[in-house]
């Protein structure tokens, strides 16, 4: 039986234009890099509007809410097969949470303050 791809590596797209696999790859990751950079710009602004404007001073409150409220939606999207989980090693994850923390301990009094107010 015949494969029904396209030879050369290229798909037909709309108007009987060619495109290759790869481009529409990049325009997934550029979506989803524009898409992480927008909600954490948004987390960061309603994190400040919370504690400075309505005094809302529970950050670890915060933090927890975000990584629920993450972790639901990725669950749903994997549900609706957005995406293909993929196995982690789970010392690389490990590791770079360590090595995050350690970088954290050593920013200002005076950065956390900027980012804050």
């Amino acid at each position: 039986m015949a494969s029904s791809a396209p030879a050369g590596g290229k798909s037909p797209a709309v108007g009987g234009e060619e495109m290759s696999e790869g481009a529409g790859s990049r325009t997934g990751v550029a979506g989803a890099l524009g898409l992480s950079v927008t909600s954490s710009v948004a987390i960061v602004i309603c994190n400040k509007y919370l504690i400075s404007t309505l005094g809302f001073f529970f950050a670890m409150t915060l933090t927890s809410w975000h990584l629920m409220v993450t972790f639901f939606t990725l669950y749903v999207a994997q549900r609706l097969r957005l995406f293909e989980p993929k196995p982690i090693d789970a010392r690389t994850v490990i590791s770079f949470g360590l090595l995050n923390g350690i970088y954290l301990g050593f920013n200002s009094v005076g950065f956390y303050q900027t980012c804050i107010r």
